[in-house]
């Protein structure tokens, strides 16, 4: 992290704007505190009529970040044509290329963009395409591309086509679009053949990686050598029911950035953990195999009426938590959207981190005040990297993916059932671990089967699809030291969505535990502690289980019904193995009250964190990072109530955020006062 152009804000030109106002722009952008500044190229704006193109506010934009020493993220529009490519009547989309004339015209406009700004010295980065999703969008393009695809997965052989798919094609031209399959009375049917589905969710992630590596082999074609960035949205969401592929999408950038809007994103949790959430979204990004550096391009940093179903203002406190959970857990940078709101058509008045006059705002005022801190505290502390996580939280696309296709046409309102869940789950358990001071990352389970090592705890709370592989695997993590918490999904179905009888697969005999079957309350499942005081609710169902005598039966958490133990668990090998009999995605989603009661049986689950709040509780994080020089910990708190910290004994520590010396903690306990909700807390 740089401080010099760690912090970022989108700065929206308007179309009418004059020299003087863009300038002014840049010269306000500097004294906030920014080192880099993102702009979106506007196509429709800079082609209005067909080849003439008008890049003059672009070029007082440029020149004036020059001048003010900022540095530029230009991002690509080339999916947002003006009227006369096809596109008319809209200021911006996130489709992409509907047809190949669309597809011809967008190379021109790259070209003109990229060959324009490429050698100026305020370029930094190129983004290639804001929040890049594929939602099935269709087009003539995507047909074609759909009916090659198939032609590949089925190795040129229409009959296993059909045979899978049970339908009768005699060539693979003949499929039509996944919407357009069945039957036009059977299209919203619960029984569809699911393969369709898994086929048309990895053909859409294909389609769009191919689409942004046109865009990468244009603007190379042009500048050999400027960074590349996208930034995509669904990171606490199911990826791909959005057509993301993340591991594709880091092949080709020289950053994954992301944008992390509360506003949008986080409407399913409560305002206290907004700031964990962002820290967790981060860490996410930094397992996922080959990465280069991770950003965020665009974070929430002004008020919002119009977006999203559940709107929210941002405080000053806020935007700096927000901004230092995000470096905490290992972004370069930090981007906000917007320094100034845009004036005209949706979200008109909405973002602004300026007031809607473009005039400084105690929010602008933060992000200077932030910016002078961290020139001095990275100067003490060196460069900040993220911890190693203690504990893995593993989420998995074909688990994902079976959700998606169960939800296609049938849209759940039943808990542990709604599309999102997993990832909404995988998101509380990241911040429930933060309250712990606990290292905690989200990865795929191919990247954790990878990297887990001994000592280390892995958890899976909804991996539904597992092959046998896979959990053999898993067993030999614990077998060498790993402790793995499973949920009563966990393993249930294989990848053709094939119910595997007893599950999960091949644990019978090499674990002694086997489950036959589930049980279900829509009512749910209420829940007691260790005193019989209530515990929340499992939500929906549990799982019938069949343990041999190895498994202890925990007494922390039972069913109030029956009596019986939610968590079983037993030593193998070198490691510990541990299944929850819940749905434990179902219940951390939509069962808040369980939380407090969850958090308590995992802190027992995990070594205490070197530096953790005392008591563990909801809006009080503990984030360990690693730095160049001596020992982080960064505390962030939802008010600038006392926060007591169990800390190392007989060590020194700094609150680098407020420049205070802490003296010594002899007990190790320690009392800080976080100034605007933060202590950095250092020790040499």
């Amino acid at each position: 992290m740089q401080p010099n152009r760690a912090l970022g804000s989108q700065i929206w030109i308007e179309p009418d704007a004059t020299a003087e106002q863009i300038d002014t722009l840049f010269a306000k952008a500097a004294t906030s505190g920014l080192g880099m500044a993102r702009l979106f190229l506007m196509w429709n704006w800079i082609e209005r009529e067909p080849a003439v193109w008008d890049f003059g506010i672009w070029d007082q934009a440029f020149d004036a970040a020059e001048r003010h020493d900022i540095r530029i993220k230009a991002t690509l529009t080339a999916n947002s044509g003006p009227w006369h490519v096809g596109t008319p009547a809209v200021q911006h989309t996130h489709t992409g290329f509907l047809t190949d004339d669309h597809l011809a015209h967008a190379r021109t406009y790259v070209e003109k963009c990229v060959s324009r700004f490429a050698d100026h010295p305020a370029l930094a980065q190129w983004v290639l395409w804001n929040e890049p999703v594929d939602e099935a969008f269709g087009g003539e393009a995507y047909l074609a591309f759909w009916r090659k695809w198939l032609r590949t997965r089925y190795a040129n052989d229409i009959t296993a086509l059909n045979r899978r798919w049970q339908c009768g094609f005699d060539d693979f031209a003949q499929v039509p679009y996944f919407a357009e399959v069945a039957h036009p009375a059977h299209r919203r049917s619960h029984w569809l053949v699911h393969r369709i589905g898994f086929d048309e969710l990895a053909c859409r992630a294909d389609w769009l990686v191919q689409e942004l590596r046109w865009v990468v082999e244009v603007v190379r074609a042009h500048d050999p050598s400027t960074p590349l960035c996208v930034n995509p949205t669904a990171i606490h969401a199911n990826q791909p029911a959005m057509g993301t592929n993340l591991s594709a999408m880091t092949d080709m950038v020289d950053a994954l950035g992301a944008s992390f809007h509360p506003a949008w994103h986080f409407t399913f949790a409560p305002r206290h953990d907004f700031t964990a959430l962002i820290h967790a979204c981060v860490r996410h990004l930094t397992h996922i195999d080959g990465i280069r550096a991770v950003e965020v391009t665009e974070l929430q940093t002004g008020n919002t009426y119009e977006s999203s179903n559940r709107p929210c203002d941002v405080t000053p406190g806020e935007i700096v938590r927000w901004h230092l959970a995000a470096f905490a857990g290992g972004a370069t940078s930090v981007t906000g959207w917007c320094f100034n709101a845009r004036a005209q058509d949706f979200e008109a008045g909405d973002w602004g981190l300026l007031d809607d006059a473009d005039e400084p705002s105690v929010r602008s005022e933060a992000v200077a005040d932030l910016r002078q801190r961290l020139d001095r505290i990275v100067a003490k502390t060196g460069d900040w990297t993220p911890a190693t996580p203690t504990l893995w939280i593993a989420v998995s696309n074909a688990s994902q993916q079976r959700d998606a296709v169960r939800e296609m046409n049938n849209t759940s309102s039943v808990a542990g059932r709604k599309v999102d869940d997993p990832a909404h789950a995988a998101a509380h358990l990241a911040t429930i671990a933060a309250q712990l001071g606990v290292a905690a990352s989200i990865a795929q389970l191919d990247v954790i089967l990878a990297r887990a090592t001994k000592g280390q705890t892995v958890i899976l709370p909804h991996v539904s699809v597992l092959t046998a592989d896979e959990s053999k695997a898993l067993l030999g993590l614990v077998r060498s030291g790993v402790h793995v918490i499973c949920d009563g999904l966990t393993g249930r179905y294989d990848r053709d969505a094939l119910l595997h009888k007893r599950w999960p697969v091949g644990w019978t005999d090499a674990a002694g535990l086997r489950c036959v079957g589930l049980s279900t309350n829509f009512a749910h499942y209420p829940l007691v502690d260790l005193a019989d005081r209530p515990a929340g609710i499992a939500a929906a169902s549990r799982a019938v289980v069949d343990a041999s005598d190895e498994w202890e039966r925990s007494t922390d958490l039972r069913f109030a019904g029956d009596n019986s133990p939610v968590f079983l668990s037993r030593e193998l090998g070198q490691g510990r193995l541990t299944f929850g009999r819940l749905l434990l995605a179902a219940t951390l989603v939509h069962d808040a009250d369980t939380h407090p009661h969850f958090r308590a049986w995992l802190a027992k689950q995990l070594p205490p964190a070197d530096v953790r709040p005392l008591p563990a509780k909801a809006g009080v994080l503990a984030l360990p990072v690693n730095c160049e020089h001596g020992r982080l910990t960064v505390i962030l708190a939802e008010n600038d109530d006392d926060v007591t910290l169990a800390v190392p004994a007989g060590t020194d520590h700094h609150d680098l955020w407020s420049d205070r010396p802490l003296g010594r903690a002899t007990h190790g306990e320690l009392r800080v006062r976080p100034e605007s909700g933060v202590s950095l807390l250092w020790s040499a």
